[in-house]
């Protein structure tokens, strides 16, 4: 038996788990997740009001576009997750959007992170949540001992690592891995980075919307605001009826200058500052932020490779949308496929 672990808990290692389940079900793979969060998601995460479950709101990821080549290219992905009901046609307006010439789809009745949960389901691995690796070695009969966070160890005889690369990079005994031209090239990559806000209200308020102008909008991009640069209400930009959530993103530079700030004080100014934009909202009943450290990729992997070999023996294989020409769905499963190809022809 080939014991593999899959670090991450978002779509690259959702979709990875259902490829491995379904191509390699037959050379005797164990595998196994972990994520040190609470669910999945990653950075297609949603979370729910302490007061109401029922009232949601996407923190991450908001919508999927799929230009014509991908629609072709994931054909029966796609017609299995509208069959399933997962996701279906984004059908409110988006007010601001420089889409064209591409489908966009929302999750149906749940959040975003649905769609992550689709894959695991998919791959029937029961993902180790708040599992968090805290560090790597290579044991003398070529194993990989990773460490948890509580001082636990586990061997295994392969390794796929789905987090952002600085992650990979932070992770103790990966510089003893790690060549120095490997290295240098993961160093190279950024990313972007924001703060997002979630306003839960736990019921349904008809004086929440963002355009008086045009009250059927959904989410918008919004160019006039020296903090935002985005906003949704939940509910109305899946098109259903549902307890009053409102989500909002901030512009990278300004997530940027204020990375290191403490949570609690970035949360004020942003709640400050929906506030004076928006005046005659009701009080939500809760709110929650959430700092994007690592939000989309803007400079990736040299020639984008979709997945690369950090180690040959044993095992140890990266990938993830900084692998790719640009964050999103379709490049995670690019990445996936990639990832998956690397273990077939090499176990």
């Amino acid at each position: 038996m080939t014991r593999v672990l899959v670090i991450g808990g978002g779509i690259t290692s959702a979709a990875t788990s259902a490829l491995i389940s379904e191509r390699l079900c037959s050379k005797n793979v164990d595998l196994t997740v972990w994520d040190k969060a609470r669910g999945a998601g990653g950075r297609m995460s949603t979370s729910r009001s302490p007061g109401n479950s029922q009232c949601i709101a996407d923190l991450g990821a908001q919508y999927i576009s799929v230009t014509p080549e991908y629609e072709i290219a994931h054909k029966s992905i796609y017609n299995e997750l509208l069959q399933e009901n997962v996701i279906k046609h984004l059908t409110t307006h988006i007010e601001g959007s420089k889409s064209r010439d591409v489908k966009d789809f929302v999750t149906s009745n749940q959040g975003i992170s649905s769609l992550v949960k689709h894959f695991f389901n998919k791959s029937g691995i029961k993902v180790n949540f708040n599992h968090s690796a805290n560090g790597i070695g290579i044991t003398n009969d070529k194993m990989f001992e990773f460490k948890t966070q509580d001082g636990k160890t586990e061997l295994f005889n392969a390794a796929v690592m789905t987090m952002p690369i600085p992650q990979i990079l932070q992770l103790p005994g990966m510089d003893q891995i790690l060549d120095e031209k490997t290295t240098e090239k993961l160093s190279n990559v950024r990313y972007s980075a924001r703060y997002a806000l979630a306003l839960f209200f736990d019921k349904t308020e008809p004086d929440v919307v963002l355009n008086s102008s045009m009250p059927e909008t959904g989410a918008h991009y919004i160019g006039d605001d020296s903090i935002f640069c985005y906003a949704a209400i939940d509910g109305k930009k899946k098109g259903i009826d549902s307890p009053t959530s409102v989500i909002f993103h901030t512009k990278v530079p300004w997530g940027i200058k204020y990375l290191e700030n403490s949570l609690k004080e970035i949360e004020e100014i942003l709640i400050k500052h929906y506030r004076q934009r928006y005046p005659n909202w009701p009080e939500p009943s809760s709110v929650k932020c959430l700092r994007w450290r690592y939000s989309q990729v803007h400079q990736p992997y040299e020639n984008c490779p979709k997945a690369i070999i950090l180690n040959e023996n044993p095992l140890l294989i990266a990938g993830g949308d900084g692998f790719m020409p640009k964050s999103g769905f379709d490049t995670c499963l690019d990445s996936a496929s990639a990832i998956t190809d690397i273990l077939e022809d090499k176990l």
